[in-house]
C-alpha cells in the first residue's frame, strides 16, 4: 500500500525537477515527436519476475484515440519501498535524438482496468530516463488513476544529449498484482531556450 506521505513527497521533488530552465523566448516551430509514429508498440523493454504482460486493445469513448496498451502485473515486487517501484517496468525506447536542456513535454493518457488488492486506485511511476547505465532522469512522476480516463502531462527539460534508442520512456509497476490500459502516448520535443508556448511548470 502506498502511503500518502510517500506519494506527496514524490510528487513535490518531481514538480521540482522539473522546473524549466530559463532562457530566451523564441517562436517555437512544430514540437519533434521523439517517440515513433506508432508509441504503443514500442513498449518491449520489461523487467520482472514474472514481467508484465502487454498487448494492444481497441478502446473506445475517446476522441483522443482507439486503441491502448493493456498491461498486466501478476505478482507484488520482492523488495520493499522505493527499490521495489522499479523491479517490475515496461519500457519503450526514443525513436529520435535529443539534445541537453531541449523543453520537452510527455503526455498519455490512463486508467486502471484492476487496481491493486485492497487499493480503490491503480498506481505506477513514469520516467523518462538514460536507457542503461546511469539511468540519469530527465523526468519522474508517480500515478494515481482510477477507472476513467486520465490525461497526463509533464513538461520537463532533457538532462543528457541521446542517439535515437539511449533514453526511454518507461513505467515503474512494482505496486502489485493490477492490470491498467495507457494510451496516447508522446513525448514532444520543443528545442532548445524557452519556446513560445511551452507549458511552465511552477
Amino acid at each position: 500500500m502506498i502511503k500518502p506521505v510517500v506519494f506527496l513527497a514524490a510528487l513535490f521533488l518531481t514538480v521540482f525537477s522539473l522546473q524549466t530552465v530559463p532562457g530566451a523566448a523564441r517562436a517555437s516551430a512544430d514540437p519533434v515527436e521523439i517517440m515513433g509514429s506508432d508509441p504503443l508498440t514500442a513498449f518491449t523493454e520489461t523487467k520482472g519476475d514474472p514481467a508484465p504482460q502487454y498487448q494492444v486493445v481497441p478502446v473506445s469513448g475517446s476522441s483522443d484515440f482507439a486503441e491502448a496498451l493493456q498491461v498486466t502485473t501478476t505478482s507484488a515486487p520482492k523488495s520493499a519501498g522505493l527499490d521495489g517501484e522499479y523491479e517490475i517496468t515496461l519500457g519503450a525506447k526514443t525513436a529520435a535524438a535529443v539534445k541537453t536542456n531541449d523543453a520537452a513535454v510527455a503526455t498519455f493518457w490512463a486508467r486502471s482496468i484492476t487496481p491493486p488488492s485492497g487499493q480503490d486506485a491503480g498506481y505506477a511511476t513514469f520516467a523518462f530516463e538514460r536507457d542503461g547505465g546511469s539511468y540519469k532522469k530527465s523526468a519522474t512522476a508517480a500515478l494515481r488513476f482510477t477507472s476513467a480516463w486520465q490525461k497526463f502531462s509533464f513538461p520537463f527539460r532533457i538532462a543528457e544529449d541521446y542517439a535515437p534508442g539511449e533514453a526511454h520512456f518507461q513505467l515503474w509497476l512494482g505496486y502489485g498484482a493490477q492490470a491498467l490500459q495507457i494510451a496516447g502516448v508522446s513525448v514532444a520535443d520543443w528545442g532548445q531556450g524557452d519556446p513560445a508556448g511551452f507549458p511552465k511548470v511552477t
